[in-house]
């Protein structure tokens, strides 16, 4: 009987550490860019965010920008992992002057308002009060869209990315 015990305790190691040895950390992979792009879709510059200033805006103020949205919420496991990309990536590209950063989520203000008080980000954050174009309405968390200066949709990653990887700058440098 204690030699069964002793094989199966044996036998649960080496497969918890196999497990382990191939174990994927997504956000350590950078987002998978298609060799040609194609649109997915197209901007809805009718769109209404606020920032956290209370400045209501639409996407017409950034038309003829590319443009990085990421859709998130402080609730959101996956998302907070991948903010210390995200911030990179921004910190890095933040001058460009032709590309424009949302960081959107429908929570209330105060809520970002606190997470932004406790963490230190300096993302441009916006709050959608009301439901979101269908183009943008997706049930994943988070989803990235990219978007050229004409406003097609040429990209779009549902969940974590390591953001502030090379071949993202060089993407959106390209588009």
């Amino acid at each position: 009987m204690q030699r069964v015990f002793v094989i199966a305790l044996v036998t649960c190691s080496v497969l918890l550490g196999a497990c382990n040895l191939f174990k994927t950390r997504y956000e350590e992979i950078p987002p998978d860019f298609p060799k040609t792009i194609s649109p997915l879709g197209t901007v809805d510059y009718t769109w209404r965010i606020r920032s956290l200033d209370g400045r209501e805006l639409t996407l017409s103020q950034f038309q003829g920008k590319k443009l990085f949205i990421n859709i998130w919420g402080t609730w959101c496991s996956p998302c907070l992992v991948e903010l210390p990309h995200l911030q990179e990536l921004y910190d890095s590209m933040r001058s460009d002057p032709d590309i424009a950063f949302l960081f959107v989520s429908d929570e209330p203000d105060s809520t970002l308002k606190l997470f932004v008080s406790r963490n230190d980000y300096s993302l441009p954050f916006y709050v959608c009060d009301k439901s979101k174009p269908e183009v943008f309405d997706d049930q994943a968390y988070p989803t990235t869209f990219i978007a050229n200066s004409r406003g097609e949709i040429v990209y779009k990653k549902e969940g974590v990315a390591k953001w502030d990887h090379p071949s993202v700058m060089k993407f959106l440098q390209d588009l």
